[in-house]
């Protein structure tokens, strides 16, 4: 296991390499509430928050498959670039529900729906994080 946020911001969202615990995805959620919004997570991983709770209640170390970690993961990352780069786990939340310009005036949260989306969150924050984006 492996801290994926930054300890700095106080976040604490611990996935496993090969697969992720529902319980570290539910941390995550807790740390960004902007990801319960629009149905992010079901188009995400799968699965509801609520779902997840009920796995978790029944099975404390239940865990996600391997393509809902690799998305998890995924997701979790670019929540880490995000709080690193705007300075809080709390401007990172806000930052997500906000449209930019640089990425075609969409929101964060709507393109963290696909890999691509992902890149191009990724290349993103990058870019502001260098000074250099619009």
């Amino acid at each position: 296991m492996w801290p994926r946020l930054h300890s700095r911001f106080g976040v604490r969202c611990i996935m496993q390499t090969q697969t992720g615990t529902a319980v570290s995805l539910l941390e995550l959620l807790s740390t960004f509430p902007s990801l319960r919004t629009i149905g992010l997570l079901r188009q995400i991983v799968g699965t509801s928050e609520r779902t997840l709770k009920a796995q978790v209640a029944k099975d404390p170390s239940a865990t996600l498959t391997l393509e809902q970690s690799k998305r998890a993961e995924q997701v979790s990352a670019i929540l880490s670039q995000a709080a690193k780069v705007l300075g809080s786990t709390a401007a990172a939340d806000a930052w997500m529900t906000r449209k930019a310009i640089g990425l075609d005036r969409k929101m964060p949260l709507e393109l963290m729906m696909t890999p691509e989306g992902c890149l191009a969150l990724r290349d993103y924050l990058v870019r502001i994080e260098y000074g250099v984006y619009c």
